[in-house]
Parts: structure tokens; C-alpha cells; sequence
């Protein structure tokens, strides 16, 4: 019935002659919603589990607002209403939807403002999630040629900060390590243990890790651990935890590696963190291969895969190889039925089915 009322609405608004205005109010009154969370919630994420429910509470307004700017005449707008909202998108997992949206505002050439340069930040990080590498070069390097353009410490830093990003997803990783060692540096001056001071730290750990440093990029995640902590960051916290598990695997250190991976895992589920809760399952599904698990491992598997599909995201480039290691001993262990059979099984698991598996782990490790 509420459908039939919202068309007999449409249609009188429609013979009323004002619906381009009223669409227009629409768009505005939205467009200051999004533009008021993300200056509430700023560069460091403050506040941003407060608006999380507000914004997601009012997704289909916003993008309905979305819908009439994404046109040549409002390509600005577009852009500053999607530039708004990426973060949303990212932190909630929607990065499907997210690149689609920022893909059409910034379809459209406009100056070079700090609104496009946001929106390009956010295009970059979808990117890099969709596995859309070539695109998130372009726009990463155009974001850092904006920011450098218009002096704003912050929007440098951050530019530097996802073009290392799109370095170390082609294992660029002396060119992701310099972008890194600067960002990071600005970062802290601008704010000691602010959100992006403490995951530049995260992510230069892993950058040398991956070139053979496996003392420094300990010693960075487990400071950075501390850091987190100290600071009440419970984001970069979680994906601190699982940075830790996943060396600790490459160790052979299980049973240090089970309860790290169980936090993670918990923590990001608790925070809606879908992207990486789909990477916290890769990790669980290592533990239990390398445990002597290989359903459990296989069936874990499968639902990681399945969270990727349901998220439009891909599988990062760098976990392929541990991947096809994983399955190696999963099928050196099972029959060609029993691996399909556990396949099938593990896309429908419920998160209390993964946390049965993952408290049985670590109580059998540890």
C-alpha cells in the first residue's frame, strides 16, 4: 500500500509543476547531510560510529541525491556529495556500489577543487578493492597532482598515502615504502596516534614485511598495536590483530596465531567491517589448513569468497599465493567430493558457525 501512496505522491508532484524543485531541495538538503558527517567525522574518523547508522538510516535519500546531481550540469555537486560518502561506503563494505557511484560523478571533467580531489581518494580506495588497478593509478596520481596544487598538508598526505597503496598492489614495494615514510611522518605531525598516523604505520609494517624485513615490520605492528589501543582505535586495533595472525602463520607460530585471528575477527565483525572481516576468514581459513583442519579450512574458504562476490570486491592480488597454497593442502587432504562438498557447506556458515570453528581452534592450538 505504502507503494501505491508513493506513486499517487509521484504523480501529483509530477502535474504539480514544482518536482524540479522539490528535487533540487531534496538533493540540497542531503548533500548538507553528508557534507555535515564528513566534517564532523573528519580526517581522523571521529564520531564516524555515531553517523554510521544516520547515514546508512538515509541511503536511499542519499542516493536519490545522487541520482539528479549525477548529470553534466551538477557534475560538481556530484562529486562533493560522492567525495562525502566513500568513507561510508568503504567502512561498511559497500565498495561495489561505492565504485559504481564515484566512477559516474568523476565520469564528468571538472576543475581541479579539493571536492574532486576527495572524490578521487575515495575512487582510488575503491579501486583498489574492486581490483581495478589501472584506475586507481589514475585517479590516485591525479588526486596527489590536486593536493600538491592546493597546499593542504592533510589532503597531500593522504593522496601519498593511497598512491603507496596502489604501489604495494603491484609490489612496487620500494615506491609504496618511500610514499609511506613520508605520509606516515606527516600524518604524526599532524596528529600523534590520529586515525591515518596509525594506519600508515600498519601498512608500512607490511609493506616490509614483503620486502624481507620481518624484524622492523614486527616491531611496527606490535607499537602499532600499542598504539591503537592506547588511542581507543579499535579499527586499526583489529586489522593490527590480524596483521599479527597472518605473520605469526608464516612462523609457524599457531598457537600464537588462533587467539590474534579470533580477536581480529570478532572485533571487525563487531565494527560492520566487512572488507576485512573477508580478510580475517582468508587468515582463519590459513590457520586451520596449516592446523590439519582441511574442511574447516575449506569451508571458511568458501565463505570468504562468498563475502567478497556479496561486497563486489576482490580478492587482494597479494593473498592470491597463500591462497592457492591453502587449497593445495586442502586437496592434498580430501577427495575431489569432500572439498566440494565442504565448498558448498561453507557459503551458507553463520557467523556463530565461523566463531565454533575458530574458539574450537584456538582451544585445540593453545
Amino acid at each position: 500500500m505504502l507503494e501505491t501512496i508513493r506513486e499517487f505522491a509521484v504523480e501529483q508532484l509530477e502535474s504539480s509543476g514544482d518536482a524540479d524543485e522539490v528535487r533540487r531541495r531534496h538533493a540540497d538538503h542531503f548533500l548538507a547531510l553528508a557534507e555535515e558527517a564528513e566534517r564532523v567525522t573528519g580526517p581522523n574518523l571521529d564520531h564516524v560510529d555515531e553517523w554510521a547508522p544516520r547515514l546508512e538510516a538515509e541511503m536511499d535519500n542519499l542516493r536519490a541525491a545522487l541520482d539528479r546531481l549525477t548529470a553534466p550540469e551538477h557534475a560538481e555537486l556530484a562529486q562533493q556529495l560522492a567525495g562525502a560518502l566513500w568513507k561510508h561506503w568503504y567502512m561498511t563494505g559497500s565498495v561495489g556500489e561505492g565504485m559504481n557511484r564515484l566512477s559516474a560523478a568523476l565520469a564528468y571533467d571538472t576543475p581541479p577543487t579539493a571536492h574532486r580531489a576527495r572524490a578521487l581518494n575515495g575512487g582510488t580506495a575503491m579501486a583498489l578493492e574492486t581490483g581495478d588497478q589501472p584506475t586507481g593509478r589514475r585517479w590516485a596520481d591525479e588526486a596527489l597532482e590536486i593536493a600538491r596544487m592546493l597546499g593542504d598538508p592533510f589532503d597531500i598526505a593522504h593522496a601519498e598515502f593511497l598512491l603507496a597503496n596502489v604501489e604495494a598492489g603491484a609490489e612496487n614495494w620500494a615506491a609504496a615504502r618511500e610514499l609511506l615514510e613520508r605520509s606516515r611522518d606527516a600524518f604524526w605531525r599532524l596528529r600523534p596516534n590520529g586515525h591515518y598516523a596509525l594506519l600508515s604505520t600498519r601498512v608500512l609494517s607490511w609493506v616490509s614485511s614483503a620486502m624481507g624485513e620481518g624484524g622492523l615490520a614486527q616491531e611496527l605492528a606490535e607499537q602499532n598495536l600499542r598504539d591503537a589501543r592506547a588511542a581507543g582505535n579499535t579499527r586499526v586495533e583489529a586489522m593490527t590483530l590480524g596483521q599479527l595472525a597472518s605473520r605469526a602463520i608464516d612462523d609457524g607460530r599457531l598457537s600464537e596465531a588462533a587467539p590474534l585471528v579470533r580477536d581480529s575477527y570478532r572485533l571487525k565483525r563487531q565494527r560492520g567491517d566487512q572488507i576485512s572481516v573477508a580478510g580475517d576468514l582468508l587468515t582463519i581459513a590459513r590457520l586451520l589448513a596449516y592446523a590439519d583442519r582441511p574442511t574447516d579450512a575449506a569451508q571458511v574458504l568458501s565463505r570468504s569468497s562468498a563475502l567478497y562476490d556479496e561486497l563486489g570486491a576482490a580478492v587482494p592480488r597479494y593473498d592470491i599465493a597463500d591462497i592457492e597454497k591453502v587449497i593445495g593442502r586442502i586437496k592434498a587432504a580430501l577427495s575431489d567430493a569432500e572439498y566440494a562438498q565442504a565448498q558448498e557447506a561453507g557459503r551458507s556458515l553463520t557467523d556463530e558457525d565461523i566463531d565454533a570453528i575458530v574458539d574450537d581452534a584456538v582451544a585445540r592450538l593453545t
